[in-house]
């Protein structure tokens, strides 16, 4: 669920400019007036001989930074407001204002580098884009390193880029700073996607509640003392369901204003799935497991890294040990379709195709739109339809006599099943091009011809939506030559090579 980025309005400036402050020096009086007439050359130059003589001056900081705004001198500006927060004598007031401005430069900033990087996503990873996406996060990450949404967006654009290292150095600085809390949280029962409910009973009694109407639900900010650190948990209710957890705010920094601390956050795990995905592409299992373990213990109902997760035990050499435990843990709790998934993600990725779809049916008799299963389901139907079937073939090769067993077409039927549920259960899947082309293949194998024709039919009117996807072309290639529909074959491998630069 996605929600807007919360921006504080930019009036702020004029009172920075001219707000006067108690015991004012000489020189920052002068400049305050210098600034009243816009001669901010002159207001700078008082500005930097009272900071000459007292660097501690947070009144002379508070005003030149304002100065810089004026300016357009952004990089000065943070300079000057960040003094402000490390100044030992700035007013609490003083400390809100330097903050609440920072934040109108981090949010510029952040918005800046979000917008540059759908461009390039919508214009085919457009390079100079992607490096204006780089250095609009790169520079939110130095106005508000409290903040740390943009090292996440950093991390994935550099990965986009082709620079794998810098971005695992993103996404760690981003768990660096995101650990204390994650651990501190599910340490105490609560996780993402706890109910709000949960999250009461554990910590008792909020010390402060904000709630807001959004996308026709209610979203709550609450406020707790949890062992001495402050903490705020955001939950959002649709409807009349219980309120979920999305993110959290631990112990924040004390340079933070009340806003800030209070501004709603989802608290994404992607950071950490890339560092999964990025060390099992490097080999390294054993990191990929770790990162993939972070993520399940974090926010307990993200499967997206099941496969990867299963495939790292059986490379390791935890396979059967995983299996024996997660058996425990569901005669525990037969219900938890967590669980099962699990299970059927070990079963599928050592090929026991049976056992990981006895699973996946006890998932969708509780779920019946559970998008994993239906879609890891088809695919265990399909394998073991595939199976059977060359089981068959070579019986049939070594004794013409032999009577086929044309079991795997009830599986077919089954997997075909399951991917049409699928692709009405979620939009997602409607138009994906993989989907359709397995589903297509069952009908196939099943000669259910007009049902074929019907999903070419679909797939040839997203050819536009798949514009440059070499895969798309490939799943064409298969369906045209497998239909013998040679002059459509003919056309669609002409566009793939032109992809191929051939």
């Amino acid at each position: 669920m996605k929600r807007p980025t919360l921006v504080y309005a930019a009036a702020v400036l004029a009172a920075v400019l001219v707000q006067g402050f108690q015991c004012a020096s000489t020189e920052v009086a002068s400049a305050r007036k210098a600034v009243e007439r816009k001669d901010f050359a002159k207001a700078k130059q008082q500005l930097t001989t009272a900071l000459a003589t007292n660097p501690d001056n947070p009144d002379a900081m508070m005003l030149l930074a304002g100065v810089y705004d004026a300016q357009d001198q952004p990089d000065s500006a943070t300079i000057m407001y960040q003094r402000v927060l490390g100044s030992a004598t700035a007013k609490p007031q003083q400390r809100e204002m330097a903050s609440m401005n920072l934040y109108n430069q981090w949010a510029a900033a952040y918005n800046k580098g979000i917008s540059a990087y759908n461009s390039a996503m919508t214009t085919g990873k457009d390079r100079g884009k992607l490096e204006e996406a780089r250095d609009a996060f790169s520079r939110a990450v130095t106005v508000k390193p409290e903040y740390t949404e943009p090292l996440g967006n950093l991390g994935e654009t550099l990965e986009r880029l082709g620079d794998t290292s810098q971005a695992v150095a993103a996404y760690t600085r981003w768990w660096d700073a995101e650990r204390p809390g994650a651990e501190a949280m599910t340490a105490a029962g609560v996780t993402l996607g706890s109910s709000r409910g949960k999250v009461l009973q554990i910590f008792g009694t909020p010390v402060k509640t904000k709630m807001d109407s959004i996308d026709g639900g209610v979203l709550y900010g609450d406020a707790f003392m949890v062992q001495g650190k402050r903490v705020y948990v955001f939950s959002y209710a649709e409807k009349s369901a219980d309120a979920a957890v999305e993110g959290w705010r631990y112990d924040p920094s004390p340079t933070l204003s009340t806003p800030e601390m209070e501004r709603p956050r989802i608290l994404s795990v992607n950071p950490i799935k890339n560092l999964s995905f990025i060390a099992y592409a490097r080999g390294q299992h054993v990191d990929a497991l770790k990162w993939a373990d972070v993520v399940a213990a974090l926010k307990p109902s993200d499967n997206e890294l099941g496969p990867l997760r299963a495939q790292c035990l059986l490379l390791t050499g935890q396979g059967e040990g995983a299996i024996t435990n997660l058996k425990q843990q569901i005669a525990q709790d037969p219900t938890s379709t967590r669980l099962r998934l699990q299970l059927a993600v070990m079963y599928s990725n050592m090929e026991r195709y049976a056992e990981a779809l006895e699973q996946y049916d006890r998932v969708l008799a509780a779920e019946p739109e559970n998008e994993a299963a239906l879609y890891d389901g088809a695919a265990s139907a399909k394998n073991l339809a595939s199976v059977k079937q060359r089981e068959q073939t070579e019986l049939s090769d070594k004794n013409s006599r032999h009577v086929i067993d044309t079991t795997y077409l009830t599986l077919l039927e089954k997997a075909g099943g399951l991917f049409e549920r699928l692709r009405k259960a979620s939009a997602r899947f409607r138009d994906d091009f993989i989907v359709i082309g397995e589903l297509a293949n069952t009908y196939e194998v099943r000669k259910v011809m007009p049902r074929v024709k019907e999903l070419i039919s679909e797939l040839e009117a997203l050819d536009g939506k798949y514009a440059g996807n070499r895969d798309y072309y490939r799943v064409m290639e298969g369906l045209y030559a497998r239909n013998r529909m040679f002059d459509k074959l003919k056309l669609i491998q002409e566009k793939g090579a032109k992809l191929d630069g051939k």
